[in-house]
């Protein structure tokens, strides 16, 4: 009974959610989920990549041609959370745009690299920024003629 219901566990949690019984719009979901899949703002690459490994096998189970490794690892690195890799991204991409490396080959290579990636981190302590602020101690009310504004 205990193989069951852990075969029914791992099927529920590589199921797509679909409201459609159609295996057509069922594999459409499974593409467009492994697709826009993206990193959450607070979430660590590790968790992203077992939410993304999920959705490759919901992709798999649904009978979709499989992507080759340097699709994959470009689709992962594509779901990569902008506020922390962006520079990561930026150099990457740049990189291979003059050709100084060569695409990653799978999934875990391009993890890898962006996982060990340096981070710029805070300096502790305050820098030597000032901000000043001026202060009217009596606003005076101008006073116009008769007849509105005066014109210049």
């Amino acid at each position: 009974m205990w193989i069951q219901y852990e075969h029914k566990v791992v099927e529920d949690k590589h199921r797509v959610h679909s409201n459609s019984k159609v295996a057509t719009i069922v594999k459409l979901e499974a593409r467009n989920q492994l697709k826009n899949l993206k990193q959450g703002a607070f979430e660590s690459i590790i968790t992203y990549k077992i939410r993304y490994n999920d959705a490759l096998k919901a992709y798999h189970d649904h009978g979709i041609p499989p992507k080759d490794g340097m699709e994959l690892a470009m689709d992962f690195f594509d779901g990569l959370d902008h506020g922390r890799y962006a520079n990561f991204k930026v150099r990457y991409l740049n990189s291979l745009q003059i050709k100084t490396i060569t695409a990653p080959k799978d999934l875990n290579t391009i993890f890898n690299l962006a996982d060990n990636w340096q981070k710029p981190k805070a300096l502790p302590g305050g820098g030597y920024a000032s901000t000043y602020a001026m202060k009217v101690d009596k606003v005076e009310k101008e006073i116009y003629p008769k007849g509105g504004q005066q014109e210049w």
